[in-house]
């Protein structure tokens, strides 16, 4: 039997518990105090250590547990508060974390993760530290954007957002260099490159105008359909400025879609599962606090507090049964003027893969079918 020991980790301990035996301990985080539990696990002849993603803390704890010979995997928080929750344990102490880490990464067959490089380091911190400095430009933007007349503090914020714009390059070029200096790296990034498409978010989007403007596929976020009729005239717009003849072939919304066999089992398996908890855990939190819940509205007096995963389910997602479906598809390319590709938005249905798989086959097997006259009309326009 495999021995591991579960590794709670907070910024200033490491709370550890070896499995099979319940064996506890408490060390601390701190680069001379790692050696300590890489000797607690070796007297106990761990063969794997495991800890939780927290927030970046345990990077230290990864890192030099690796480099002293022991091999290490970091696991999801998610994950093991679920399985604690199936084995009926609700109490939350650090050493009880340790305990259920270990029996989880025993139970679930956790393998050692490999050590990533000095560049691979370097390379996220670096974008770790690029998506903070752009979190903090967008809130002083929106805090420039509410001060009208007060000349004082506009010149305070100007002054903050011109150093932010001077780190964000600087951080920029770094990563553009750190990914040139590796070879692989270089070739992925030239990959991506080659992929010519752009999407787009808001009414008269500056990233469809430049899809049309250098022949790039253009693609539309998941919104309601108001906003998404609004962005072909942004791909033409962007065109005209070179002389170029977009074609809705080209055109790619992404929508939410989930297909049952009815209409009802589509509803419970879309917004009672993982597609509900998405937007209502993550996406409409987000949108909420950047006040952009507009996007999915279908009426511009629609309070906030009515978007709900119901009203997105209703307004802007395709779910539903085969024909069901078909007719939303058919609806919203009458809405936005045609459209050559829909793009499927993806979710992690690893709980129940048969659901995922079997509304993908309903789409490609039993609403697809039913839509081929779309394409016709296409060409015809053309």
């Amino acid at each position: 039997m495999k021995i591991i020991c579960g590794v709670d980790v907070s910024k200033a301990t490491l709370d550890v518990c070896i499995e099979p035996g319940s064996i506890s301990g408490s060390f601390k985080n701190t680069t001379a105090g790692i050696a300590a539990p890489a000797v607690f696990c070796r007297q106990h002849r761990a063969d794997l250590v495991v800890m939780e993603a927290t927030g970046g803390f345990e990077r230290r704890a990864f890192l030099l547990l690796s480099n002293e010979g022991l091999s290490c995997a970091v696991t999801n928080a998610r994950n093991v508060r679920q399985y604690a929750e199936s084995m009926g344990v609700l109490e939350k102490t650090d050493r009880i974390d340790a305990r259920i880490i270990a029996r989880f990464a025993r139970d679930k067959g956790l393998r050692p993760m490999p050590v990533p490089s000095q560049a691979q380091q370097r390379i996220k911190a670096l974008v770790a530290r690029l998506r903070q400095v752009t979190d903090d430009l967008t809130v002083q933007k929106q805090r420039r954007s509410s001060l009208l007349d007060n000349a004082e503090m506009l010149a305070s914020l100007d002054e903050v957002i011109a150093l932010l714009k001077r780190q964000s390059r600087k951080l920029e070029g770094e990563i553009a260099s750190t990914i040139d200096d590796d070879p692989l790296w270089a070739q992925l990034a030239e990959t991506w490159r080659s992929v010519k498409g752009v999407a787009g978010l808001s009414k008269g989007s500056d990233t469809l105008k430049l899809a049309g403007e250098r022949g790039f596929i253009p693609m539309s976020l998941n919104l309601n359909p108001a906003y998404v009729s609004s962005h072909w005239d942004s791909v033409l717009a962007g065109a005209a400025r070179t002389g170029r003849t977009p074609s809705r072939q080209d055109w790619r919304p992404v929508r939410e879609v989930f297909i049952a066999d009815t209409d009802e089992e589509a509803w419970k398996l879309s917004t009672g599962d993982m597609m509900g908890r998405m937007m209502g855990e993550y996406f409409l939190p987000l949108l909420g606090h950047f006040g952009f819940k507009d996007y999915l509205k279908h009426a511009p007096d629609v309070p906030d507090s009515d978007v709900t995963v119901d009203y997105c389910a209703r307004h802007n997602w395709i779910v539903g049964s085969p024909s069901t479906v078909a007719e939303k598809i058919e609806t919203i390319y009458r809405e936005v003027g045609g459209f050559g590709t829909l793009l499927v938005f993806g979710f992690d249905y690893k709980h129940k893969p048969e659901a995922w798989h079997r509304s993908l086959t309903l789409l490609q097997q039993e609403v697809m079918p039913r839509l081929k006259h779309l394409n016709a009309d296409l060409e015809r326009a053309a």
